[in-house]
C-alpha cells in the first residue's frame, strides 16, 4: 500500500495463488476423516454387544445407567 495525494493506494504486482492452501487443506481434510472413520469403528466395536467383551447393561439391577445403550 502506498500513501498518495493523501489517500491510501492499493497497488498489487501480482497474481495470488490459492493452489498451495487449497493442496493443504484438501491434505487435512483427508487426515480429518481418515481419524473420523477410524474413532466412529472404534466405538461401534466397544459399544456393541456382538464384538465387545463389556456388558450391554453394566448394572443389570438399574436400567438408567445402562453405559452406551442409546434408548429411544
Amino acid at each position: 500500500m502506498f500513501v498518495g495525494d493523501g489517500k491510501w493506494r492499493i497497488i498489487s504486482g501480482e497474481i495470488f495463488n490459492g493452489q498451495p492452501l487449497a493442496m493443504a487443506a484438501d491434505q487435512v481434510a483427508i487426515a480429518i476423516a481418515t481419524l473420523a472413520g477410524i474413532s466412529e469403528r472404534r466405538v461401534e466395536q466397544m459399544t456393541n454387544p456382538l464384538t465387545s467383551i463389556l456388558p450391554a447393561f453394566p448394572d443389570a439391577g438399574a436400567r438408567i445407567n445402562s453405559g452406551f445403550v442409546i434408548r429411544r
